[in-house]
């Protein structure tokens, strides 16, 4: 996904106001977007919705009807970012200690200072079963961190950085990096 200069100006803005580095935010967004960045995605399993998948509890904890209101109300990956987005992350006071509490402020929040070798959902079957089901290959905290990561790492990590740059400027700017090194070692 290519986001524009506003996206990431946005991106930039909201990870600096939650004073988290901007690849939490973006590897976050990534994951429960699937990659996509649609900021109209909708879980086919529940009324989740949006860059970080808003439910409609939480979207009417935020001042809107339902997911699909906040998502109607903010259509673009900007507008949803610097509203429904910040205002979500805002409703914690303390700061993320880690990208693991990041990422689990959206996920289970209830778990976000847990061991990552914490079983989710351990004390209901039930639930768990249904989780896993909903969930393939997350039984602990740590496993979601870890398959949150790797999905960021296999689209190249760091989306907005690159979709900004351009892997073509990356490259010259390593080639001509490597090129002053040796003019001016000699």
């Amino acid at each position: 996904m290519q986001l524009s200069s506003g996206d990431l100006d946005a991106l930039r803005y909201v990870a600096e106001k939650l004073g988290v580095p901007p690849a939490w935010l973006e590897g976050v967004i990534n994951f429960e977007t699937a990659g996509t960045w649609n900021p109209a995605i909708k879980n086919p399993n529940s009324s989740a919705r949006g860059l970080i998948q808003f439910l409609d509890g939480t979207a009417r904890i935020l001042g809107y009807k339902d997911s699909l209101d906040l998502v109607q109300r903010h259509p673009t990956v900007a507008s949803q970012l610097r509203g429904p987005v910040l205002k979500y992350f805002q409703q914690w006071k303390d700061k993320p200690r880690d990208a693991q509490d990041f990422y689990l402020r959206v996920f289970l929040p209830d778990l976000r200072k847990a061991p990552p070798d914490t079983v989710i959902y351990a004390a209901n079957p039930d639930k768990q079963a249904r989780f896993r089901q909903a969930n393939p290959g997350i039984v602990t905290v740590g496993d979601y961190v870890r398959k949150l990561e790797a999905r960021f790492a296999a689209a190249g990590g760091r989306v907005a950085t690159a979709a900004k740059i351009g892997g073509g400027t990356v490259l010259a700017l390593a080639v001509l990096g490597l090129f002053l090194g040796r003019f001016f070692k000699q």
